[in-house]
């Protein structure tokens, strides 16, 4: 997810949401916290609809770094 165009990071991350396993949330929430191709990431734990990813999902709306990444992930 981190060399390519920005559709090709969103591809990406829309297939790595369907891969089974809590393991890939939490390592999309470090990316994000990482600032790592937070839109894909993004992209992806809002394609996920598991628990863990809601709760980061929940965590980030409510921080000013994280925010506004994610409202754009939301929204595009």
């Amino acid at each position: 997810m981190r060399d390519g165009s920005s559709l090709e990071r969103a591809s990406a991350g829309f297939v790595i949401g369907t891969i089974r396993g809590e393991e890939i949330d939490r390592q999309l929430a470090a990316m994000i916290a990482a600032g790592r191709s937070r839109q894909a990431a993004y992209l992806a734990l809002l394609s996920r609809g598991t628990p863990a990813a809601q709760q980061f999902l929940s965590a980030a709306l409510r921080n000013v770094e994280l925010a506004p990444a994610l409202q754009s992930a939301m929204y595009s």
